[in-house]
């Protein structure tokens, strides 16, 4: 044991035999970059958390069952514990995990036997250049692996990569289909599609439908989108009411062009009972976010009230 790593394994030895399941698969992966003998200690760590419901631990050890790596090779198991792994990990843990090249083959190991976590952190991987060489063509066919087997948020990268890559219309159809499968991210980009007419004949309703649907999904973007539709009667009948409604929805989620529409409305008496303090506050707010305007306003009313 190197004097580097000494201290690091010592202390998450501890924790990890006081029963803290985080640091028994820390340490399990620890172990598992060593030595063969180390290595047979971090499978017995990797075991314990996964019986104790760590989902990265499940899904490492469900890839090693299935390569028969330290472990006897069981392909009932190893799929026993990849399912286990899915059906704990409501966080997105796994897929959220960063990726270093050891994980990158843990998850391309998995990929390979149709498991769709593994599919869709290969493609991320390849996209970001994580734990493996950027390649955006890769990352395409491993999302399109995931997405075929039902992965919505790796159908909406399909359709990201391939309008980066300048495929729109292509684009159009993968938003389409992870939108109307209930992806807020597909909902926002095919609004903006319609919007903008990007792939598609432009069409305010269908833009102003799709905004909706996202905004309703929680996403602040589309939120103000919707909002400015409202405000400006744009693909619906005009209703201050609800553009205000929307406006506050996105920015008290921390929407700086949110916050700045609303001080907007409060400066210029927009439904709103002319409030120069409280537009002060909304575009201070904008404002700490770097938005431009937001600070050209901050300014002029500073200095026109000083």
């Amino acid at each position: 044991m190197s004097k580097e790593h000494g201290p690091d394994l010592k202390r998450l030895t501890t924790r990890a035999r006081c029963g803290d399941i985080e640091a028994q698969y820390l340490l399990a992966k620890k172990l598992c970059e060593g030595s063969s003998s180390q290595f047979r200690q971090g499978i017995k760590w990797l075991q314990r958390a996964a019986r104790s419901h760590q989902v990265v631990a499940q899904f490492v050890l469900g890839v090693y069952l299935n390569e028969g790596i330290y472990l006897k090779k069981n392909s009932r198991k190893a799929q026993q514990w990849l399912r286990e792994s899915r059906r704990n990990d409501t966080h997105g843990t796994v897929r959220k995990k960063m990726i270093d090249p050891l994980v990158f083959q843990w998850y391309f190991k998995a990929a390979k036997i149709g498991d769709v976590t593994g599919c869709y952190n290969v493609g991320y991987g390849y996209e970001h250049g994580s734990g493996v060489t950027k390649d955006a063509k890769k990352a395409r066919f491993w999302y399109k692996r995931a997405a075929r087997k039902g992965d919505m948020d790796a159908c909406h990268k399909v359709g990201f990569l391939l309008e980066k890559a300048g495929s729109v219309r292509q684009a159009v159809g993968w938003y389409r289909k992870a939108a109307e499968r209930g992806n807020p991210d597909s909902m926002f980009n095919l609004a903006l599609c319609y919007d903008y007419g990007k792939g598609v004949r432009a069409d305010v309703r269908s833009a102003f439908t799709w905004y909706h649907k996202a905004a309703l999904k929680g996403d602040i973007w589309a939120q103000n989108n919707l909002a400015r539709a409202y405000a400006e009667g744009w693909g619906v009948r005009q209703d201050v009411a609800k553009a205000l409604f929307w406006f506050r929805r996105a920015a008290s989620q921390g929407d700086a062009k949110a916050q700045f529409n609303l001080g907007q409305h409060y400066e210029k008496a927009k439904g709103v009972r002319r409030s120069l303090s409280r537009a002060l506050g909304w575009y201070g707010k904008a404002a700490a976010q770097g938005h431009a305007k937001a600070r050209r306003r901050v300014k002029v009313l500073k200095t026109d009230h000083s």
